[in-house]
C-alpha cells in the first residue's frame, strides 16, 4: 500500500492509534499503527449500515521512518496525520540560516519579547517553542538589551528576517547569514496532534504475522 492511501485509511478512523515504536539497529523508527475499515465481505452482501464489531475488521502496518533526525512522539491516539515536504518542522533541515543581531537599546524589553515571539509563531506556527530560536530565556532578556548590543536569535532565515521586519521599529537589528558545513539532505516531517518524526523517507510495510 502506497504512504498517501495509508493516511488516507487512518484519517478516516477516529480510533487509528500509534500501538508501538521501535529503533532498528540502522537507526530506523518503526512505528506500528492500528485501526478498523469496513470488511470488504461485508460490503459486498451489500450492507450500508455497518453497526456490528463483525462488519470491521483489524489492519495493522508499519510506518518505517530511514534515518530519522528529529523524533517527538509517543505512543496513543493518531487522530489527523500528515506527511509533508514541506513543513515548518523542516526549517531547521533545509536552507539557509541566520543570526539576529542588535544594536540599540529598546523603550520595552517586555515588547521585544511580545513581538518576537508572535513574529516567530507567524512562521513555526507554534510547532517549535520560540525558545528554540531566541538567543536568551526570558528572564534574561532585559538585562541582555540593556547592554544595548548583542545576539537576538539564530535559526532559519525566513524565521530570522520576520523577527528583523517586526522588531526594526522597537530597536536596531541586523540579520547576518550562518555558514552550514556538509550537505543538507531533503527530508520530510511526519506529523499527528503535536507529535512528529522528521527523516528521509518513510515506507508502508504489512506485517504479515
Amino acid at each position: 500500500m502506497e504512504l498517501a492511501e495509508l493516511l488516507q485509511k487512518i484519517n478516516a478512523d477516529i480510533d487509528a492509534r500509534c500501538t508501538a515504536m521501535r529503533w532498528t539497529h540502522d537507526e530506523w523508527l518503526i512505528l506500528t499503527v492500528e485501526f478498523e475499515e469496513p470488511d470488504p465481505a461485508r460490503l459486498i452482501e451489500g450492507l450500508e449500515d455497518l453497526r456490528f464489531a463483525h462488519d470491521y475488521r483489524q489492519r495493522r502496518f508499519e510506518l518505517h521512518c530511514r534515518w530519522p533526525v528529529e523524533a517527538h512522539c509517543r505512543i496513543g491516539e493518531i487522530g489527523s496525520i500528515a506527511c509533508e515536504r514541506e513543513h515548518p518542522l523542516l526549517l531547521d533541515h533545509v536552507g539557509s540560516q541566520s543570526q539576529l543581531f542588535f544594536s540599540s537599546v529598546p523603550e520595552s524589553a517586555a515588547e521585544v519579547y511580545f513581538t518576537a515571539h508572535k513574529a516567530i509563531a507567524s512562521v513555526l506556527k507554534h510547532w517549535r517553542d520560540p525558545a528554540t530560536v531566541l538567543c536568551h530565556p526570558p528572564e534574561r532578556l532585559e538585562s541582555a538589551l540593556a547592554a544595548g548590543n548583542g545576539a537576538l536569535a539564530r535559526g532559519p532565515d525566513a524565521v530570522i528576517q520576520a523577527l528583523e521586519r517586526a522588531l526594526s521599529g522597537l530597536l536596531r537589528v541586523n540579520a547576518v547569514p550562518v555558514q552550514t558545513f556538509g550537505e543538507r539532505t531533503p527530508k520530510l516531517a511526519l506529523t499527528w496532534y503535536q507529535h512528529w518524526i522528521v527523516c528521509d523517507s518513510v515506507d508502508v510495510v504489512e506485517p504479515t504475522d
